[in-house]
Order: structure tokens, then sequence, then C-alpha cells
């Protein structure tokens, strides 16, 4: 075994038995890691999703019509259109996709409102109405809240910044079931994310509760790349709690994630995925998750961990999987 591979392997039983970590550093795998050519997204794989139950594969079907959705709309986008534009909902979902063209200067949710798709509720909290994907060279900035992204039986609006930027500063995010007048908690039939696809998404003094269902990328807050184009950003102060997953990252590079916190997650507080290159993750507190508070794939580089503090989690409080990918 590779003098590398076996420093990797023990590491992995130190962090484990340690719960909390000063400063670690991940060198590369001793293998080269040869990127898969899916279009969008990384495939499905045991660390990325719950086990299957009828609620699991109702949730599997959830992530297929979402990815099918976007798919639909950056690859079918209408000729001779150049502002801003609504894309039909997919069926079973009634909720429209408002896709978010360049312009100078960022929009914002008064913006959302003139186009449709957002609104100011009664208490002075914003609701999400349709879905939100920020095309190439677009830039969403919300620095107003609280957020409420719709998400019921009939369909959950999400944030895809899709080469796009989106930036949220200081601001609560939460599903939000209409007809409950509460965060939606119904799993099964899909709930409201926030990604980024091979753009760049910036968290600062976030908290956000009750987001994400079934996969890492439609988990709650996650940062993926697509074909050749690594998703990038940060998560400064930012707290995720009560989603599917906390954060999730795959195929990134240069991801940022101090100061925060991932509390009482179904299932990891933090999943560093595979072909996460150069993330740094610091002074950030992982307590209460249903399996690991940070975990970090296999397949991953130059992943720098310090001052996590992990406390009551099912799993590890850190793991890490030092091996290349087969």
């Amino acid at each position: 075994m590779p003098r590398d591979r076996r420093l990797l392997t023990g590491l992995t039983g130190a962090v484990l038995a340690a719960g909390i970590v000063g400063g670690l550093t991940l060198p590369a795998p001793v293998e080269p890691v040869e990127p898969p050519q899916a279009t969008l997204d990384v495939p499905a794989d045991p660390e990325e999703i719950a086990p299957v139950d009828d609620s699991g594969a109702a949730q599997s079907r959830a992530v297929g019509a979402e990815d099918d959705r976007i798919y639909g709309v950056v690859s079918n986008p209408p000729r001779s259109v150049t502002g801003p534009y609504e894309m039909p909902a997919v069926a079973p979902s009634v909720v429209p996709t408002v896709v978010l063209t360049p312009r100078e200067r960022p929009y914002d949710l008064p913006a959302l409102e003139r186009l449709g798709a957002a609104q100011r509720e009664p208490d002075g909290a914003w609701l999400l109405t349709r879905s939100v994907l920020v095309s190439r060279d677009a830039e969403l900035r919300i620095t107003e809240g609280p957020l409420r992204m719709v998400s019921g039986t009939a369909g959950f609006a999400s944030i895809v910044a899709f080469k796009g930027r989106l930036v949220i500063d200081g601001v609560t995010v939460t599903s939000w079931d209409p007809a409950l007048g509460a965060p939606d908690t119904v799993l099964h039939d899909g709930r409201s994310y926030l990604r980024a696809v091979g753009g760049r998404m910036d968290l600062t003094e976030v908290t956000a509760t009750d987001l994400g269902f079934w996969s890492g990328r439609t988990g709650g807050v996650a940062w993926t790349g697509s074909a050749g184009e690594p998703g990038t950003g940060s998560a400064t102060a930012t707290t995720v709690g009560r989603s599917h997953y906390g954060m999730f990252t795959s195929r990134v590079t240069d991801l940022v994630i101090s100061g925060g916190a991932v509390r009482d997650n179904e299932v990891d507080g933090l999943l560093v995925h595979r072909e996460s290159v150069g993330v740094t993750v610091r002074d950030t507190e992982a307590t209460g998750n249903a399996r690991h508070g940070v975990a970090v794939s296999a397949g991953t580089q130059r992943i720098t961990l310090g001052g996590i503090t992990s406390t009551r989690n099912a799993g590890a409080g850190v793991r890490i999987d030092g091996a290349p990918l087969a």
C-alpha cells in the first residue's frame, strides 16, 4: 500500500476517535481521478442518498424530475429572448421556473416580484412562488427577508445558480407550505432547496432551515459542478439546520466554509463529496446530525479542516475517506 494511502487511512481512524479537529489538510489522492461525463450532476451513490423505502422511491423520482426540469430549461431557451423569462411548470409540479438572464445590475427580490416570482406577505416576509434559475453571467442578490420558498403537495420552489451567481446576505431562508402556514416537513414529494451548478453561491450570516430532500444536490444547500465547470463560493457565519443534508459539495473548487454551524439534519451536517478540490472548512460546529457531523468522501483533493467542533451526531463527528476513486 502506498505511504500516502496508509497515512490517510490512519487519519480516518484518528479523526473518528477525536470528534474535534484542530487543523488537518488532506493531500491529493495518489491515483488520478478521471471525471465522469455526466452533463449536470454526479450520479447517486450510497453516501449521497438515503436508504430506499416507499418515501425514498418517491423522493428519488422527484430528484429525477428536478434533473429533467433543469436540463429542459438550460437546453431549450426561447429564441430571440434577451431578458428574463418564464418556463412552464413540468407535471406533476404546478410551480413554473423564472430564468434570470444577464444584465448590468444584480436581480433582487423586488425584481423577482416584478417578474411574478415573489411576493410580500402581510407579516413582511417574502414568499418565493416560482423556481428561479440564475443563468450564466446573471446574478441574484438577496439581502431582504425572511425568505419563504413555497413548498407543498403541488410542488416546490428552488433557487439554482446554473453557471450564474447567487448571493444571500443576512437572511433567514426556509421552505414554506402556504396551506399550513409553516415550513414543509414532508419529503416524499420533494422540498425547496438552494444550489449552485457550475456557478457561484456565497452565503453570509444566513440561517437556512427545513430545506432539501433525498440526494446531495437537492439536499438543502449544495455547491455542485457541471461537466468541465466546477462550482465554487462560500458560506460565512451560516447555519443550516433541520434539513435533509445540511451542506453538500461535489465537483467544486476553492470553496470556503467558515464560522457557522450544521445542526439537526437528517443525514450529514456537511458532506464534501467526490471531485471537491481545495475545500476549506474552519471554525464550524456540527451537532445533532443523524449521520456524520462532517464527512469527506473518496476522490477529493486538498481538503483543509480546522477548528471543527462536532457533538451529538449519530455517526462519526468527522469522517474522512482518503482513498482515490476506483
